[in-house]
């Protein structure tokens, strides 16, 4: 007697790989690449001395400060900047002096 391939057969069938994980393969794929690539064809504008919104190194400016202050020494920090102490306390805001 010859055995017939059971086409029938129980339980899950064998699959090949679902579309999904091609398309992440495939987006995986391209985002390495262009990771790897674009910056062969992006030219970033150089950087002005001239800038006014930078300070150079070793000075800096916070919100609306016009000039730029040089950073403060460990001794400038120990006597010219003073702890904030909170005066009252609110569900939104809290308010120091």
């Amino acid at each position: 007697m010859e055995k017939k391939p059971q086409e029938g057969r129980k339980g899950p069938a064998h699959r090949g790989v679902p579309p999904v994980v091609g398309l992440l393969l495939g987006t995986a794929l391209m985002n390495a690449l262009l990771y790897l690539c674009l910056d062969r064809f992006f030219i970033s504008p150089p950087r002005s001395a001239l800038d006014p919104t930078h300070c150079p190194y070793g000075y800096f400016r916070m919100g609306p400060m016009k000039n730029c202050s040089p950073w403060l020494s460990c001794e400038e920090l120990r006597t010219e900047v003073r702890q904030l102490k909170r005066v009252g306390e609110g569900a939104v805001k809290r308010v120091s002096s």
